[in-house]
């Protein structure tokens, strides 16, 4: 009751659960005092010559603050209860039920990041002043237009603590004025405004890979609608979508009660209520 959710997510997002089995060792009849997960970055499983049978090897990679070397334990395969997703990729290797979405998390993850650079970038109205530096030569006109642009930059003020005039130093950023240099124009300077981007509101390449993600989930577009009517848990009809997402769920739960059959036979098997058979 107080650790099952925890296990699950684990069990979850990792695809592997390894449960230590921890036993009083001179009352082995009182059965399980307590059970410890253990970590599957460590764990692996060996072939011992000696009682020729397979054992589950786990490293501890944790330093800790004194920086120890790691620790390695050898269980028993009674010591461990051991369930995991049953999903396989093309390797063979077992993997989670998050492992489809991650590329689809990934690509929204950078299109989300997009979509705030370009509101900084193109979001406020900038001015382009174009400055006329006539037929000075190239480096003159460098010059001269970096004078231009340090003299506006660069502002000084009064502090009223100390008593002194300081320069503000104000870095070019991505929302100030843009200057440009000109020729054979009729004025010296000549001041526009850049107009603002326009397609602020357009979210649906967003949303495109969003729904992607909830399909990939197994999770009903439906629950996560903007209109927040769209699931009524006390409605008489299912759809297809809540009917798929409510199988999914039953197949999880299934898989996943092996775990508690697993250690309800250690148990049983501990304290002498039954035998194997």
């Amino acid at each position: 009751r107080r650790n099952g959710q925890s296990l699950f997510r684990h069990w979850y997002v990792d695809a592997h659960l390894f449960l230590e089995c921890i036993y009083d060792e001179n009352k082995i009849k009182e059965g399980i005092k307590h059970i410890a997960r253990l970590d599957p970055l460590g764990m692996t499983k060996e072939f011992d010559e000696r009682t020729k049978q397979y054992k589950y090897k786990y490293v501890n990679g944790t330093a800790g603050f004194f920086g120890k070397d790691s620790t390695s334990f050898l269980y028993d395969p009674e010591q461990i209860v051991y369930i995991n997703s049953d999903l396989k990729n093309e390797e063979g290797k077992i993997i989670s039920y998050i492992h489809p979405a991650l590329k689809i998390y990934n690509q929204m993850q950078t299109i989300e990041d997009m979509l705030v650079v370009y509101r900084i970038t193109r979001g406020s109205e900038k001015r382009a002043i174009k400055v006329n530096v006539g037929n000075m030569p190239k480096a003159k006109a460098v010059t001269y237009m970096t004078e231009l642009v340090n003299k506006f930059r660069y502002k000084k003020s009064y502090n009223s603590q100390t008593g002194t005039v300081e320069n503000n130093s104000h870095i070019v950023a991505v929302t100030e004025d843009i200057w440009l240099p000109t020729k054979n124009s009729t004025k010296d300077i000549e001041i526009d405004t850049l107009q603002g981007g326009m397609q602020l509101g357009e979210l649906d390449d967003l949303n495109y890979f969003r729904n992607k993600l909830l399909f990939t989930m197994r999770v009903p577009a439906s629950r996560f609608n903007d209109d927040g009517g769209a699931f009524d848990i006390t409605a008489t009809e299912i759809n297809r979508q809540e009917m798929r997402f409510m199988k999914f769920i039953a197949g999880l739960r299934l898989k996943f009660n092996e775990m508690f059959v697993e250690l309800l036979r250690r148990e049983l098997l501990a304290t002498g209520a039954m035998n194997d058979d």
